[in-house]
């Protein structure tokens, strides 16, 4: 009895701690997110470069993710747009080198890594420009964003729900 009772104390506690994680996750998430344009960097140059860029899975599954990589003249760091559906004719099909861009974008250090390829891009980016042209918009981002954030965090509750459970119908079942 005292080993089963170990053990589900065992499963708890990593059960709340995983629920913990995603909850704060979301949470911490949502927070960064509620940010407004004045808040953001903002720059506006020329387009030296633009290309599609593929990052691997960190989960360890092999699935690739594209996204489009923008070196703008005089921005220390290369940009990156990456849109859940995969796909960027839009971007790719109406911009060119030596457009106009213009962005505001959360600034991060230089040694930033969003995607693992080796590159530091910053992917923080709210809205996008080119051109005059909008392709971004902070009002689509934040919603977005603000969906993935309450998906994490109805996840970790319903893992503290499904762990509470399971641990009631385990003590039950050793009586």
């Amino acid at each position: 009895m005292v080993k089963k009772i170990f053990s589900v104390s065992l499963f708890v506690m990593f059960g709340g701690f995983l629920g913990t994680i995603m909850i704060l996750a979301g949470n911490k998430s949502q927070r960064e997110d509620s940010v407004s344009l004045n808040e953001l960097s903002y720059y506006k140059g020329r387009l030296d470069n633009l290309f599609l860029g593929y990052k691997r899975s960190t989960s360890g599954l092999r699935l690739k993710y594209k996204f489009v990589a923008m070196k703008i003249q005089g921005l220390h760091q290369l940009m990156a747009v990456y849109h859940s559906n995969q796909i960027y004719t839009d971007i790719l099909d109406n911009i060119d080198i030596g457009d106009t861009v213009s962005l505001y974008f959360r600034e991060h250090s230089d040694k930033y890594e969003y995607f693992t390829t080796g590159q530091n891009f910053n992917s923080d980016i709210y809205e996008l420009s080119v051109n005059n042209k909008e392709y971004l918009n902070i009002r689509s981002v934040k919603a977005g964003r603000s969906s993935s954030n309450i998906v994490a965090i109805i996840l970790g509750i319903f893992i503290y729900i499904l762990v509470t459970l399971i641990a009631i119908f385990q003590l039950r079942k050793s009586d």
